[in-house]
């Protein structure tokens, strides 16, 4: 799942109808068309009845959550793109798709608050590229879906998200990590 899926599906609700879709998105029809039927196989449900051009209870659902990450999702952008050089070190985080689409936005606000002077790059990606991009030194940290493993240093700063943290993983590439707690390899 990734955000072009989340960002067309929103679009197609809003305009009910494939073509103005499209014509909105400035892509095709048969892309809004891939781009829906990849986020209903990847959520197992189907989100709008075809016959009638409505929006099933999933999909409300999913209209609403999508609605609310894309927007949360583009005011961090917007507040990244506002720091420029202000910025005095930049924090490299990945995260697989599901943390990425619904855990990351929430816990990027809350790290931007608590380190308003750290930059934040971000890398959505599958789990299997994400633990590479750690391992190679491109990350600071990777968040995946797995067992959770959790420094006491980051508990702080995640437990400010209020969100479960059951079903993740915190992966820290140790080299990268500056702060007083001694862990063993993550990965």
């Amino acid at each position: 799942m990734n955000e072009k899926w989340l960002s067309t599906f929103v679009v197609l609700a809003d305009q009910e109808s494939f073509s103005k879709a499209a014509d909105t998105l400035h892509i095709s029809q048969s892309a809004v068309t891939k781009h829906l039927k990849a986020l209903e196989q990847k959520l197992g449900v189907s989100l709008i009845d075809r016959d009638h051009f409505t929006l099933t209870e999933e999909g409300k659902w999913v209209y609403e959550k999508a609605s609310e990450w894309l927007t949360e999702w583009e005011d961090l952008k917007e507040r990244c793109s506002q720091r420029g050089e202000s910025w005095k070190k930049t924090f490299r985080i990945g995260a697989s798709t599901t943390p990425g689409t619904y855990f990351l936005p929430k816990l990027c606000s809350v790290f931007i608050k608590a380190y308003p002077d750290i930059r934040l790059s971000l890398q959505v990606d599958d789990s299997e590229t994400i633990s590479s991009s750690l391992k190679k030194g491109d990350l600071d940290m990777a968040l995946t879906g797995a067992s959770i493993l959790i420094l006491n240093l980051w508990w702080s700063l995640l437990s400010k998200t209020g969100l479960q943290l059951l079903d993740l993983l915190l992966l820290i590439k140790k080299d990268n990590f500056n702060g007083g707690t001694a862990a063993s390899s993550f990965y």
